[in-house]
């Protein structure tokens, strides 16, 4: 990856899995923010950013929801509530980073990414509609920001919904998967083609 500062050109160096996992988990994010979006709120770019922080060893991890969002609203179309939206997208894939520790206990991974899916709700609910409320669409005042907290507590329960079936189910589909790749590799004890997802 190239990467430009003033005059200088740097090149960053990101390992083959991890620029894999990288585009796997834009894709899905991406097409489940325009393609199959199935109602508001209701993502899976909180999943893949967890999944980014927990499986990509690469320092920029976070560049998975940061692509995706960047990519999703250039399609879909965005206003200046980008900086709120874009900036709590980041904090999922930290918290993969934190959840990275229990890795290789699935019960105590997929516990704790599903508690973090709960958590980025809450927070993403209090960050977002405060940016809504900084923004002007409601008075300047504290009722008016209690308004814009009580307008958006639909969309609270739809992406709590969201995060409690998709968050927990993704990272269940990426365990049961690796368990399988590394059964059949180890019975043909033949490990080159591991899935990237192996890697600890």
């Amino acid at each position: 990856m190239v990467m430009f500062h003033g005059h200088k050109v740097i090149v960053v160096r990101i390992r083959k899995e991890d620029f894999f996992i990288g585009v796997v988990l834009v894709a899905i994010a991406l097409f489940g923010r325009t393609v199959f979006h199935i109602a508001p709120n209701v993502e899976f770019v909180t999943a893949s950013a967890l999944l980014a922080g927990v499986f990509i060893k690469s320092r920029y991890y976070w560049l998975v929801p940061l692509t995706t969002m960047v990519l999703s609203d250039a399609i879909i179309g965005n206003t200046l509530i980008f900086v709120f939206t874009w900036s709590a997208f980041l904090l999922p894939a930290f918290l993969g980073r934190y959840i990275k520790q229990w890795k290789e206990s699935p019960f105590k991974l997929m516990f704790s990414a599903t508690t973090g899916g709960v958590f980025f709700s809450l927070l993403f609910f209090l960050w977002t509609n405060f940016g809504v409320w900084l923004l002007g669409w409601y008075p300047p005042t504290l009722a008016g920001l209690l308004q814009s907290y009580i307008m958006a507590l639909p969309f609270l329960r739809l992406n709590l919904l969201g995060n409690l079936v998709i968050v927990p189910s993704m990272f269940l589909i990426v365990l049961c998967t690796r368990s399988l790749v590394v059964s059949i590799a180890r019975s043909v004890q033949h490990t080159s083609w591991v899935s990237p997802f192996l890697a600890k």
